[in-house]
């Protein structure tokens, strides 16, 4: 399966927690995985291993109760940062994940982190962390969806340094109109809104068309916006019959499939 649907079937899907391990072992023939997820459902991750390569993935905001919801809440709205650009909230969900995790990292070949939303900030510092504690030999490679911005203009110099001495590549893709990805989030000038992004910007093809409205906006951020949209960019970049197994066109489904 090629590298970027195998990312986002891994950023999608893994919001279908319940279904998520018949998930993987449906569609990419491994039972080699593994998953932590918080009492209240507020953080949801975990790895699988595909050959030798180790994919980590990582939930966006969501939360088994009202509790739940509101800590995945509280750490989006964390913006405070210290001396080293970070923003806090997501600094200490990827330092929780971290932990967890590191220990099946030796030995592997590339290492793949991927996220949509707030699984896509806790990424950004996740990769952080891999580039600065792990010795690995391959790649590590990052694909980020519908993110915020996870630091500032100085995380965004470290994250740079660190890809000139390391092997490191990555995508972060976004669609018009998502306000997660506006640029208020991203004003150099600002005190606390002070974003950058990191790794390559892709702008995929528009969904919606009208953004007036906040349920459009929400809309717009949705998993399902952009597996559309991913579907749309295959289409004008590729003929149908070549789209990888027509795997995006599967995604839904297979959740369909085990759910019913």
């Amino acid at each position: 399966m090629r590298e970027d649907i195998t990312a986002w079937a891994l950023a999608s899907l893994c919001y279908d927690e319940e279904n998520f391990p018949g998930i993987i072992e449906l569609f990419f023939k491994t039972s080699r995985y593994r998953m932590w997820k918080k009492e209240n459902g507020s953080q949801f991750y975990g790895f699988v291993m595909i050959n030798d390569d180790i994919w980590i993935f990582i939930r966006g905001t969501d939360g088994d109760n009202l509790l739940g919801k509101a800590e995945a809440w509280l750490s989006n709205l964390n913006l405070k940062k210290g001396n080293d650009g970070q923003f806090d909230g997501f600094q200490n969900v990827a330092n929780e994940v971290f932990d967890n995790i590191k220990r099946s990292l030796y030995g592997v070949g590339n290492i793949y982190i991927v996220g949509h939303s707030q699984g896509a900030g806790i990424a950004q510092n996740l990769v952080k962390l891999v580039a600065e504690n792990i010795g690995y030999a391959d790649e590590l490679v990052f694909y980020l969806y519908a993110s915020p911005p996870a630091g500032n203009q100085i995380f965004y110099d470290r994250i740079k340094v660190l890809s000139e001495a390391k092997k490191i590549r990555g995508y972060n893709y976004s669609t018009p109109g998502d306000p997660v990805c506006s640029d208020k989030l991203r004003r150099k000038d600002a005190v606390i809104l002070d974003g950058c992004d990191i790794g390559q910007n892709i702008l995929l093809p528009g969904v919606i068309t009208y953004f007036s409205s906040v349920p459009l906006c929400t809309i717009q951020h949705s998993p399902q916006v952009y597996t559309i949209a991913m579907m749309i960019r295959e289409i004008s970049l590729h003929a149908l019959d070549k789209i990888d197994r027509r795997v995006l066109m599967d995604l839904e489904a297979i959740r369909v499939r085990l759910v019913n």
